[in-house]
């Protein structure tokens, strides 16, 4: 299966690997390989640093 981040994360800069679940969980979640700024979407809402901050890494 492939999982996209969220948009306005990888707008922000953020260089974003998926965290697979521990549990049976609706919600995914991202973290930036450079800040580890976490990016999480429930359904249709996209939320976490990474949707709200510019990664203080990127170039």
């Amino acid at each position: 299966m492939t999982y996209q981040p969220p948009a306005q994360a990888v707008e922000n800069g953020h260089s974003l690997d998926w965290d697979p679940p521990a549990a049976i969980t609706a919600v995914d979640r991202w973290t930036c390989r450079e800040c580890s700024a976490t990016a999480l979407r429930y359904r249709l809402v996209e939320y976490g640093d990474a949707t709200e901050v510019r990664c203080p890494q990127a170039a």
